[in-house]
Formats: structure tokens, C-alpha cells, sequence
């Protein structure tokens, strides 16, 4: 398991400070373990320039998964760096699947529905956090406006270890928790998807629960696929429990894990809700 907070300017008013944060981000990535494939057409970090306008990219990447898995239930990630609307801010296209077709094209019939993330603007630099272990990534960019979380994990066994019946993907982007919040599953051994992506809102129904200390209590996400499939990536809990970006240990499991809290969000959420990333 890997952690990395690298400080990135994500800031696309020039072709230099464009390819600065994307290559900034495309490292983070590679270091928390996943693996850049082979896939023909990837982004030129030395030449790429500014997308053209609003909701528009300039370069993508190809990741995979870097675990025991991969062979039997393989997972890739396509990851398009983009402007958001307007076009000054930056911007992530993610989808998830199972296979493509060579030159960055995710060809499978379990591929998780496009979304376009956008994250406010900053002219200073911004710790933004990342984590992973080859069966999972994290990362979190946590800008006072227009924050982003994308998570993208194998289904766990009760014990922790991953397995390979499904993926769940978790996206976030907007001024407020719950706000453009989504949830969507792939059943890698059935060969289906959710029909659609579900717009989530937490804590609530889809949590289960974990605790530190006597008192606190945690909402882990668990989802059947038929059976009982569980989450390590991500967990929710109330901001009068934990400090903002404070690692804290909490049982998962059946074990203790490090979680790294994030509570800033709009003020009209503050004080209430805080989403706690897997982060060791």
C-alpha cells in the first residue's frame, strides 16, 4: 500500500502550467500503484496543450490494476485530462471497464459510464492526496471550491482481501458532498453493470458500520452483487468526530486501517458530513 500528496498548481491558463499538473497527476497515480499500459495515442506530457474549450480534453491515459487479479478479472482505467466550463478550469474524464481495444479505446460491455469532473481553479499550489495498493486507487484534490474524489476498487471479502467478483467506482465533483456525488457497480462475474450511475447521498441507505474508540461510529459501503460484497476505499462519517485531513485509524474488516478525514466543503455542509479515504 501506497500514499502520495503531491503539491500541484491545477491551473490551465497556459500550455505549461496544463501539462504541469496533468503529468503531476499522472505520477501520483504510477506511484500509488497502478501501471500504465501499452495502449497507442496516450497523452505526450512534453507537447500536449490546453484542451480547445469547455467540456472538451487533451490527452488521455490508459491505467490497469497491478495485482494477483489482473490476469483473471482485469480492470482499466481511462483517465482524460480536460478542461471543465468555462475551459479555465480543470477537468477529468473517467470511465472504467475490463479491456480496450489497444489504442485507448475501452471496448468491454462492463465499462462504467463516462463522467466529466471539474475542480475550481487555484493560482497556489494544492497538497492533493492519493493512495492505492494495485487493487484499488484513491485520490482526493481538496480546493475550498469545486472539490474532486474518484475512487476505483475491487469488491473486498469480510476479511479485506480483494476479490475479483466487481468493481465499485465512486466519483465526486462539486462545492458540496453529496452534491454530483455517484456510485456505480460492475459484476465481473455475471458480465453486468448498474443500468445506470446512482446519484448517492451519505451517510445514509448502502452503509454499513465500523467504529474507534467506544463511541464512533463510521458508515463503510457494502452493495450486493447478489451477495454481500464489501468497500475499503471509502468510508463516511460526521465531522464532529474527526479532524479535516488528520489521518485517522479506524477498524475495518476485522482490522485496524489508516483513513485520511475531509470535512471543508460548502459552509452549508460544514460541521455535518465527512468522507474518510483509505490512506496507507
Amino acid at each position: 500500500m501506497t500514499i502520495s500528496s503531491p503539491s500541484i498548481m491545477l491551473d490551465q491558463s497556459t500550455n505549461a502550467n496544463f501539462r504541469a499538473w496533468t503529468s503531476a497527476v499522472s505520477n501520483a497515480l504510477i506511484a500509488v500503484g497502478l501501471v500504465r499500459t501499452a495502449d497507442t495515442g496516450q497523452i505526450d506530457f512534453a507537447t500536449t496543450v490546453i484542451p480547445g474549450g469547455g467540456n472538451q480534453f487533451s490527452g488521455y491515459e490508459i491505467f490497469r490494476f497491478n495485482d494477483a487479479l489482473q490476469s483473471t478479472r482485469p480492470v482499466v482505467i481511462r483517465i482524460e485530462y480536460a478542461a471543465g466550463n468555462p475551459a479555465t478550469l480543470p477537468g477529468l474524464f473517467i470511465t472504467v471497464g475490463t479491456s480496450t481495444n489497444g489504442a485507448g479505446v475501452i471496448n468491454s460491455q462492463l465499462q462504467y459510464t463516462r463522467r466529466h469532473l471539474t475542480v475550481g481553479q487555484t493560482l497556489n499550489f494544492q497538497t492533493c492526496y492519493f493512495s492505492g495498493d494495485g487493487s484499488y486507487v484513491n485520490m482526493i484534490w481538496p480546493l475550498a471550491s469545486q472539490q474532486l474524489l474518484v475512487s476505483v476498487e475491487r469488491t473486498r471479502n469480510p476479511d479485506g482481501t480483494a476479490n475479483g467478483n466487481g468493481i465499485l467506482v465512486f466519483t465526486h465533483s462539486g462545492s458540496s458532498i453529496g452534491q454530483a456525488a455517484f456510485l456505480s457497480t460492475i459484476n465481473l462475474s455475471t458480465g453486468t453493470s448498474a443500468g445506470a450511475v446512482e446519484s448517492f447521498a451519505y451517510p445514509g441507505p448502502g452503509f454499513g458500520t465500523a467504529t474507534v474508540g467506544a463511541d464512533t461510529f463510521f458508515f463503510p459501503r457494502t452493495v450486493a452483487l447478489p451477495k454481500q460484497e464489501y468497500d475499503l476505499a471509502i468510508m463516511t462519517g460526521y465531522t464532529a468526530d474527526v479532524v479535516n485531513l488528520i489521518p485517522i485509524s479506524v477498524e475495518n474488516c476485522g482490522s485496524p486501517r489508516t483513513y485520511l478525514p475531509w470535512t471543508v466543503f460548502n459552509p452549508a455542509n460544514a460541521g455535518v458530513m465527512a468522507t474518510l479515504m483509505r490512506y496507507e
